[in-house]
């Protein structure tokens, strides 16, 4: 599951951790030491089914053979970075499937311009009757724990920083 900050991986991390989802979770981040990064490589492409959540460290250079969803919380900055967060998936002649989350504003820029570089793009839509929230879970958590709320406000700053970055 790709992010665009550190704070953001580390934020979704530990709340999600809280909730206790029932999955292995990890994350990997730039802020993360070379030697613990190795080892957290390591352990995840070890297990059987676990969810790592990352910045874009984890796009290239590493190989997860068995990894087959990809999911782009933040849309990536351009197409390149797409490819290589996508291409996380589908090694070795396995099929994967990817999702990218995008905000109403991002939307038509984004799938013009992979369309333009001939990736095409099929909108979904949530089931409602499917659909839950964890919102109250996460506000429980945030209300409990003064770190939760400290990571929170980190993350979103940071969000917000990489929205300034991104080029038009």
């Amino acid at each position: 599951v790709f992010f665009s900050t550190c704070s953001q991986v580390r934020y979704v991390y530990e709340v999600f951790c809280g909730m206790q989802p029932g999955i292995p979770l990890t994350c990997l981040h730039g802020k993360i030491k070379q030697e613990k990064r190795t080892i957290i490589y390591n352990d995840f492409v070890r297990k059987k089914s676990s969810c790592m959540l990352a910045t874009d460290i984890a796009a290239r250079g590493l190989d997860f053979p068995t990894v087959d969803w990809v999911i782009q919380i933040d849309a990536p900055e351009d197409v390149d970075t797409y490819v290589h967060r996508v291409g996380r998936t589908a090694r070795h002649n396995a099929s994967g499937r990817s999702l990218m989350l995008l905000l109403p504003t991002e939307e038509h820029s984004m799938n013009k311009t992979l369309k333009d570089r001939g990736i095409e793009v099929k909108k979904l839509t949530v089931n409602p009757k499917k659909a839950f929230s964890v919102a109250a879970q996460a506000s429980s958590l945030l209300a409990s724990a003064p770190e939760f709320r400290l990571l929170a406000k980190k993350a979103f700053n940071g969000y917000l920083r990489s929205l300034q970055l991104i080029p038009e």
